[in-house]
């Protein structure tokens, strides 16, 4: 009996307890949230609410005026572009939740080299202009390595299991009421189960990427680990004061990628790196 009701009521208890014991939230500009309405131009033309053609669900949201820069107009949306568009739609979402699904969406995407749903928004297009910055960094990345980097930064957050689900519902291959059904789980039941999950996770992602966002993890992989020391002319370690300064000029392979440097410059070349800006001999004088 014990074990029925804390398995029934697990979901509800850990999400209650998640908005008491709230990690860090980031602040957006209302701007940024395109169904929040505020200050935003009523052309009243054509939002009028038209006769349902199939599974098409129209929204009313706030975008760019492309007329006046900097203000608002509101239009006319299909809300069924994917779950995240629909969930944020009904307001189960929140602004920054659902940013930060855009870009586990996009480093998912990357991941299985493919260019999918979210690598067609325009920043000039309907897509909240907030993550244009960080939805642009992760399709800019062309290394491997870093990829597979971001889409660890996920699977900590998450867990593998949790990983593989959001693959499968942000890229398109499952819906929550297939999923459930994949796991005799089948009817409404199951599928507002799967979806409860889905926000879950999302709440979980929120707070990682608050705490380090798509750009610092760049920075961090090309930059690496500063470690403070200081060298001399030839790459030695000497007491604080005592080191040999380089300029301010910085390389571009990071510390970890200095093999790469070796193998195409040869074992005697000088390697430039990033932890301290100096250069650092291959060769023991």
């Amino acid at each position: 009996m014990t074990a029925s009701a804390s398995s029934t009521t697990s979901i509800p208890a850990i999400s209650a307890q998640r908005k008491t014991f709230a990690g860090p939230v980031r602040e957006r500009d209302p701007r940024g949230d395109r169904y929040d309405h505020r200050a935003a131009f009523d052309p009243r033309t054509n939002l009028s609410r038209a006769a349902r053609k199939g599974a098409v669900e129209v929204a009313t949201v706030a975008v760019a005026d492309p007329h006046e820069p900097g203000k608002r107009v509101l239009a006319a949306v299909n809300r069924r572009v994917d779950v995240l568009e629909m969930e944020r739609s009904h307001g189960r979402l929140t602004v920054s939740q659902y940013e930060v699904g855009r870009q586990v969406q996009a480093i998912l995407e990357r991941s299985t080299g493919a260019r999918l749903g979210s690598a067609g928004w325009d920043s000039a297009g309907s897509r909240d202009q907030t993550i244009a910055h960080e939805l642009a960094i992760i399709y800019a990345v062309d290394d491997a390595r870093l990829v597979a980097k971001m889409k660890a930064k996920v699977v900590r957050a998450v867990g593998s299991p949790g990983a593989r689900f959001l693959a499968e519902v942000l890229t398109g291959r499952s819906t929550f009421a297939q999923f459930a059904a994949d796991r005799g789980k089948a009817g409404e039941r199951g599928t507002a189960y799967v979806a409860e999950h889905f926000r879950i996770l999302l709440e979980y992602l929120d707070e990682d990427f608050a705490a380090e966002g798509v750009k610092t993890l760049c920075e961090r992989f090309f930059q690496g680990e500063r470690t403070g020391e200081e060298t001399d002319e030839k790459g030695r370690v000497v007491p604080t004061g005592h080191g040999h300064a380089w300029g301010g000029e910085e390389s571009r392979y990071a510390p970890h990628m200095n093999r790469d440097a070796l193998m195409l410059r040869g074992r005697t070349a000088k390697v430039r790196d990033r932890v301290g800006a100096r250069h650092r001999l291959t060769t023991e004088d």
